[in-house]
């Protein structure tokens, strides 16, 4: 009976050991697989936080070229750009600094800045990004701003400032981690001071956190230098407002001294830890053998519930992943053909397709397949939509799953004979749709391995695309506005400026110049009105278009243009030219036109201005002695 007692001592202290010790593996494990995650979702939330502010300084650089356009960086057409800009992103409003230190407000007010910021200080750093600074408006707001310079034949004369409001910045950051959202900071290294705190309603400084417990093993010291030199690192503290352990993670952003920060409490990160422990605490009551059973479900449970949550975070990195990619779609359009890609991966589809509407009807479409090499063996997704009932049905409902494709009750049976046919065992649907409701878009995926309960997936999917549509017509509209001449449809100066450098230096073997002067453009104005001026220069625009191609053809100032040749002989530029004065003949105008040509090695620059010399040339002896040349052409 004592040896009993004894070894049932010795059971229960072998028990109470392994307990202790397994309960301190379980939170030694749990500790480092949680701060991979944390890492994990902070390296997200850095490339999602530097990819937006790197994105709207891309914006920023082209409204400032349309700026420049506009000549004086004070003239009334800045102010209505300031005033028509509407929240993009993280930028909320437009300013312009001027030299003497004078700031253009949105609603077009200037106000003297002298003493709060420096004109010249400021664009001897731009672009850049500022740290936590006071509004220029006189609102006392905290804000940070995104600025650029705006040039004027490639000399800065002031600087577009993009305004970042810093109490919108929680609400456009989400961050998720063990199913639940993390709390976010973002803090200057060298300041101390958070720009972004989602844990407190105003953003302080890091000094504040060294009065608060670290645990074992962290400390302040080591965190505040890891930010200060940008480098990642961990700490675990005690909250003073909830009283509990919270985990952190910290990673340098690239911008600035800037580190972004996800924490997350302990009751969270060791929610798992801490329902196995209870059942090792429960197994102790038990007898041996319940133990042992017990033990073998909850590994069983425990892997279960791993699986589910790795597959949960595997779907989170696929959408995130669609999300980044979908987001620079406006750079790179194959890129919408890669978030099929990845919508095909999360719904097990065989293949997905995205159908682009314009005013109504299909214009563009995008095809994915997992083993097709062309769009042609993709999914017949046009045939499938001219089905009037499955159309109809689609537009009442926003989005439908159809598994199998026959189980769609209002359906007509031969509607779903012929989707049979087309080869689509299952089909999911769903409309994309614009913010305020206009149809934009169809997509689909077909003949999917698993079987789903509803179209949620397919729909959250159906938002991403829809921004990266939006996306692509503002980028759009902003470089059409930044680079082609609105009444003649030819490239701009602007964009005349920015291409010389390409003609100099792309090694062409020859370059041919021809520099055109609309005669009797003056006159024409005078005599028949600025619409009679304006068709003749789109008259002659569509002649040089014809000879030269559009991507060679600018108009550069009121009644000037230039085009040029590229790896021509000698002889092909006269021959333009004569069929350019005919063609101008024809529509009743006459140009003055100089030309020049010149085998590699030349200067393009060189060329131009021997063209321009041959042009007033030919204006001269145009015009000379024949005074009733300058009357008005019709």
């Amino acid at each position: 009976m004592h040896k009993n007692l004894i070894a049932t001592a010795l059971l229960l202290a072998s028990f109470l050991a392994a307990l202790l010790f397994v309960s301190w593996f379980i939170n030694d494990l749990t500790e480092q697989s949680g701060f991979r995650v944390l890492r994990q979702a902070t390296l997200q939330l850095r490339k999602e936080i530097h990819d937006r502010i790197m994105g709207d300084q891309d914006q920023l650089r082209a409204l400032a070229a349309l700026v420049s356009r506009e000549g004086n960086p004070a003239s009334r057409g800045i102010e209505t750009i300031l005033a028509a800009y509407e929240t993009r992103d993280l930028v909320s409003s437009l300013e312009i600094l001027l030299p003497g230190d004078e700031v253009l407000l949105k609603n077009g007010s200037r106000r003297s800045v002298a003493g709060l910021i420096s004109f010249e200080e400021e664009l001897r750093k731009a672009p850049y990004v500022s740290n936590v600074e006071t509004a220029l408006d006189g609102s006392g707001k905290k804000v940070l701003r995104n600025c650029v310079p705006i040039l004027q034949n490639g000399t800065p004369t002031a600087l577009l400032m993009g305004v970042i409001e810093l109490d919108r910045l929680p609400g456009l950051f989400e961050s998720r981690a063990f199913g639940t959202v993390c709390q976010i900071y973002i803090m200057a290294g060298d300041s101390g001071d958070f720009i972004l705190d989602t844990w407190h309603k105003t953003p302080g400084n890091s000094n504040a956190l060294g009065g608060r417990q670290a645990k074992a093993g962290y400390d302040w010291v080591r965190m505040r230098k890891d930010l200060a030199e940008g480098r990642p690192g961990n700490i675990v503290f005690l909250s003073r407002t909830v009283e509990e352990y919270f985990y952190l993670h910290y990673e340098p952003l690239g911008i600035n001294t800037w580190s972004v920060m996800l924490s997350i409490p302990e009751s969270v990160l060791f929610q798992d830890a801490k329902r196995i422990k209870t059942a090792l605490i429960l197994l102790i009551s038990g007898v041996l053998a319940a133990c042992g059973a017990f033990f073998g479900w909850a590994v069983f449970n425990a892997r279960r519930e791993t699986k589910e949550k790795e597959a949960q975070l595997h779907l989170t990195r696929q959408a995130l992943d669609m999300e980044k990619t979908l987001s620079s779609a406006h750079r790179n359009p194959d890129h919408i053909r890669k978030g099929l890609s990845t919508v095909a991966d999360m719904l097990t589809a065989e293949s997905t397709c995205f159908l682009i509407f314009k005013n109504g009807q299909a214009d563009q479409s995008w095809n994915f397949r997992k083993d097709a090499l062309n769009e042609q063996n993709c999914m017949p997704l046009h045939a499938a939509m001219e089905l009037p009932a499955l159309r109809a049905l689609l537009a009442e409902q926003k989005s439908l799953l159809l598994d199998p494709v026959g189980t769609a009750r209002k359906l007509p049976p031969h509607e779903s004979e012929e989707l049979r046919r087309m080869g689509l065992h299952n089909l999911m649907l769903a409309l994309v749709e614009e913010p305020k409701g206009a149809l934009t878009g169809l997509l689909a995926a077909a003949n999917m391995r698993r079987r789903w309960k509803d179209t949620e997936r397919l729909q959250i999917a159906a938002l991403s695309f829809a921004t990266a549509l939006s996306n692509i017509d503002t980028h759009l509209a902003i470089k059409k506005m930044s680079e082609f001449d609105a009444l003649t449809g030819l490239l701009n100066r602007n964009c005349f400026e920015n291409s010389l450098p390409e003609y100099q230096t792309r090694g062409f073997q020859s370059l041919g110049c021809v520099y055109v002067d609309a005669n009797g453009l003056h006159e024409l104005n005078n005599t028949h009105g600025h619409e009679a001026g304006d068709r003749m220069l789109q008259g002659i625009a569509s002649v040089l278009r014809a000879e030269f191609g559009r991507d060679n053809a600018y108009r550069i100032g009121g009644d000037e243009f230039v085009a040029f040749v590229i790896d021509a002989d000698r002889e092909t530029l006269p021959r333009k030219v004569r069929a350019v004065e005919k063609a101008a003949k024809g529509k009743q105008y006459h140009c003055a036109m100089g030309t020049a040509w010149s085998p590699a090695p030349f200067s393009a620059y060189g060329l131009i201005k021997t063209a321009e010399r041959n042009m007033y040339a030919s204006k001269q002896r145009y015009y000379s002695g024949k005074t009733d040349r300058r009357k008005a052409r019709t």
